[in-house]
């Protein structure tokens, strides 16, 4: 062996009986932990796990880190009675702690190899860097709920509409379909699936990560939602576009509401949008489990948010369209701004 050598990788096999909690979700906890998805055959268990720290080469060939670095982990039998199999790949510098670690939880090692020759480890891609979570968080989240609120609390847009009822014939040809009275069921039910997208996202985004992850994951989630929130609020008394109700034979009973020119952007697409959107950017770059699949909901959750807008005679095509743009668009630069830990 040559001084051109850098580190050994070992392989560390373990084996130990270990007992889960019985619930229909144990492995997909455990695929949470690990940040790495289910791979089920024939009733066994495997979660891969390769090093993506660190770059492989043998000689002048770069190895994927799929091949020389797969450490993985393996259950078989039930959530209740399962048993652990699994290699761990390290450096020659992370052998002694390592096996010192696993000996202090009661892993039993069985073999220490070391599978590759003339290879040269060199420092790579780290994994997800969970997100930072300070004061600022705090602050930013209740100074986007102060403006929020704000055009509320001063009751604008001051004065009526410019008409009660108005003419249909000026609307946008995309628009003029969609007047209509409004139904209280369609608004309900925009509610209810809305609810449904944010508490999936959160569900998604949250659930079984370790605390620092899951912190770093809420605070994004808040920022995104509480400034999508306002500056919809915003936008909304800057524009102060007519609702469809308005166009209606109910004009002169809603004409008295200031959210009766409150109209684009929709606030409820645009926070489906930000949910669906800041899902998406965090999941890739944390590398979630089924993260292309609950990315597909949420998108398909937001765009049955913003027809049941439309259908409920609350918005325009092209308020639910300015409302998924402003919040797709919010929903992507938050989580890609915000600090990470050092």
């Amino acid at each position: 062996m040559t001084a051109r050598i850098a580190a050994l990788l070992v392989s560390a096999t373990l084996a130990i009986p270990v007992s889960l909690r019985a619930q229909e979700t144990a492995w997909d906890s455990v695929s949470r932990v690990l940040g790495t998805p289910d791979d089920f055959a024939a009733g066994y268990h495997r979660y891969n796990l390769p090093r993506r720290d660190l770059t492989l080469r043998v000689g002048d060939v770069a190895v994927a880190s799929t091949l020389g670095l797969g450490a993985w982990a393996g259950f078989s039998r039930t959530p209740d009675d399962a048993t652990l199999m699994g290699d761990l790949v390290f450096t020659s510098s992370e052998v002694r702690p390592v096996l010192a670690e696993l000996v202090r939880d009661g892993i039993e090692v069985t073999a220490v190899n070391n599978h590759l020759i003339g290879e040269v480890p060199i420092a790579g891609q780290k994994g997800p860097v969970p997100y930072q979570v300070t004061w600022k968080d705090a602050v930013s989240v209740g100074a986007a709920g102060v403006l929020y609120v704000l055009p509320g609390v001063l009751a604008l847009p001051h004065g009526p509409p410019s008409c009660a009822p108005c003419d249909p014939a000026a609307l946008p040809e995309v628009d003029r379909w969609a007047v209509r009275p409004v139904s209280a069921t369609g608004d309900a039910a925009s509610d209810v699936v809305l609810a449904g997208v944010a508490g999936f996202t959160a569900f998604e985004g949250l659930h079984g990560l370790p605390v620092q992850r899951w912190q770093g994951n809420f605070a994004v989630f808040a920022n995104t939602a509480s400034w999508t929130a306002a500056s919809t609020a915003w936008l909304k008394v800057l524009v102060r576009r007519k609702r469809p109700v308005l166009y209606t034979t109910d004009a002169i009973r809603a004409s008295s509401d200031p959210e009766s020119q409150q109209s684009l952007p929709s606030l409820h697409a645009s926070l489906a949008f930000a949910a669906a959107t800041s899902y998406f950017v965090i999941a890739k770059r944390q590398r979630l489990p089924h993260r292309t699949r609950n990315a597909l909901l949420l998108y398909a959750g937001a765009v049955g948010v913003a027809a049941l807008r439309v259908a409920a005679g609350k918005h325009f095509p092209t308020d639910v369209l300015a409302g998924a743009a402003l919040g797709s668009g919010i929903g992507w630069v938050v989580p890609t701004i915000h600090p990470t830990q050092p």
